[in-house]
């Protein structure tokens, strides 16, 4: 959804299992400036998220994010393949 008048649209995200923003807080998870995770939704429960917050596979964000960083916080969102052991 993209906001009226602006650049700025709303992701509805499922987190994947070893995304970055599992493997870190989302401080911690380099997505780029100006992005806001508005809100965490974890089965019938919603949360606004702390940035000292790791998000849970199966999560699922609502993203606020400029058209130009949507690419960057879809990867920060998806799986990210783990080298085998």
């Amino acid at each position: 959804l993209q906001l009226p008048a602006s650049d700025v649209c709303v992701l509805e995200l499922e987190v994947m299992v070893n995304s970055a923003v599992t493997q870190a807080s989302l401080l911690d998870a380099k997505l780029p400036e100006g992005v806001l995770v508005a809100a965490v939704l974890q089965e019938d429960y919603v949360r606004v998220p702390a940035a000292g917050d790791c998000l849970q596979a199966g999560n699922t964000a609502l993203v606020l994010a400029r058209e130009g960083h949507i690419a960057a916080v879809k990867a920060a969102f998806s799986s990210v393949s783990r080298p085998a052991a």
